[in-house]
């Protein structure tokens, strides 16, 4: 009986252990592309009088590093200055192979969080989001162009109350520092 059982259960076993060193699969040529905001970035700009708040110079920080094998990007950041004081803020970036298009959750330290998508033509990210802000719903759609050798980008960001009518939100600049 206890040969019978040490039979049964060393096939078991093997099909456990080679279940479980089966390589992850690499990264799709979609989630490569998320390598693009890998590195510390600093950036500096403006934003406009909108509905989130006053005009306000904005500066700070923002570092991507590549997760899960490559296949999701996490930023963290933050503005020592900005229309939202000075905050920490953070988001992750995986690529829906099924919706092919990039998903994107963000959080901030005072509450605020936003979701949607993305898209990228060429150096050219494209993002659509729903950002919460003191619990009102917004809708954003955010341009970042990446210069030739990534190491410098353009922002601009739009924001709407309704999805119909947008209004500038603010504008910045960021260099690759490391």
């Amino acid at each position: 009986m206890k040969r019978l059982c040490l039979l049964l259960t060393v096939p078991l076993v093997i099909a456990a252990v080679a279940r479980g060193s089966a390589q992850a699969p690499p990264p799709s040529a979609e989630a490569k592309r998320l390598a693009m905001f890998v590195g510390t970035f600093e950036c500096e700009g403006a934003s406009v009088n909108s509905p989130l708040g006053p005009a306000a110079k904005m500066s700070g920080r923002m570092t991507g590093r590549l997760l899960a094998g490559g296949h999701t990007l996490e930023l963290t950041g933050g503005d020592a200055s900005g229309p939202f004081g000075g905050v920490q803020w953070g988001e992750l970036h995986a690529y829906d192979a099924a919706g092919k298009v990039y998903r994107v959750m963000g959080h901030q330290a005072d509450g605020q969080v936003w979701y949607g998508s993305s898209s990228v033509t060429g150096n050219v990210w494209r993002f659509t989001f729903t950002w919460v802000v003191k619990g009102v719903a917004y809708q954003s759609r955010t341009e970042l162009a990446f210069a030739a050798d990534g190491r410098t980008y353009d922002w601009k960001s739009e924001v709407s109350t309704d999805g119909k009518t947008w209004v500038p939100f603010g504008q910045q600049k960021g260099k690759k520092v490391s």
